[in-house]
């Protein structure tokens, strides 16, 4: 195939998949991958807004996921149920004592991580393909005159 750094997104896609696979087999077992896969999203905007000391409402999230509410609502409820999100007001807070419960998630997805950077590795070692070893030499060449 004739894709710039195909093998590279290759890599970076089968990371993501896997991590993605993980989180569902850890957190949310009895969901299908593509509810599973939005459930983490969610999930994921509540935790980065709360460690930013930001904490999001329903309809900041909605707006931020390009999600209709009534469905958000449905997956917060989900998620509130599972105790992995805990509402105070109307702020959106994920409930950190649980991640205690999953240090086998972190093992894997660092696993995953590890091997996929271990990958990318070996790719940046072997040389480049003459498209983008001439794209490469471009753009050194326009460094160097800087």
């Amino acid at each position: 195939m004739n894709v710039p750094l195909w093998e590279s997104r290759l890599i970076i896609i089968g990371l993501t998949e896997n991590i993605l696979r993980t989180v569902q087999q850890v957190w949310f077992p009895d969901l299908q991958f593509p509810e599973a896969v939005q459930h983490t999203l969610i999930t994921s905007a509540i935790v980065v807004a709360q460690a930013k000391d930001k904490p999001l409402t329903v309809a900041k999230l909605a707006k931020y996921l390009e999600m209709p509410r009534a469905t958000l609502q449905r997956r917060i409820k989900y998620l509130c149920a599972r105790g992995l999100v805990m509402r105070e007001g109307n702020h959106l807070f994920f409930n950190v004592e649980v991640l205690a419960l999953t240090p086998q998630a972190i093992a894997r997805s660092r696993q995953l991580i590890l091997a996929a950077a271990e990958d990318l590795c070996n790719l940046s070692a072997r040389p480049l393909d003459p498209l983008l070893a001439t794209e490469h030499q471009m753009r050194l060449t326009r460094a160097t005159r800087l």
